[in-house]
């Protein structure tokens, strides 16, 4: 595991190897390796579009606010919308997969049979 790039331990392993490996796959269930590489993509992918649209706005929206070409409370609302565009573009990932907190019981919840 130590010499290994990634590595990947099963939830029936040995504490040890647990240890030592980068993820642990708690249901162990291999299909679970495949969505998470998945989501990870998608998730570099938003990231990159992030960055993109955080950079595009800002090389083009310092200059017009540098040059008092906008005045501040419309660059300030700019700025919030710009920020609320990248954090929407990032809640598409959990709406995506869907969240998994949200399917687990609440701590302290009963189960009724």
């Amino acid at each position: 595991m130590a010499g290994a790039g990634v590595s990947v331990a099963m939830g029936s392993a040995a504490d040890l190897t647990q240890l030592k490996a980068d993820a642990v796959l708690l249901s162990g269930q291999l299909t679970q390796l495949s969505e998470a590489l998945k989501a990870g993509q998608d998730t570099r992918r938003v990231i990159r579009q992030n960055m993109a649209w955080a950079l595009a706005y800002n090389v083009c929206a310092l200059p017009l606010a540098a040059a008092g070409l906008v005045p501040p409370w419309l660059a300030a609302i700019g700025m919030s919308l710009s920020s609320l565009v990248v954090v929407l573009n990032a809640m598409r990932l959990g709406r995506q997969r869907g969240n998994p907190v949200s399917h687990a019981p609440a701590v302290g919840a009963e189960a009724t049979s």
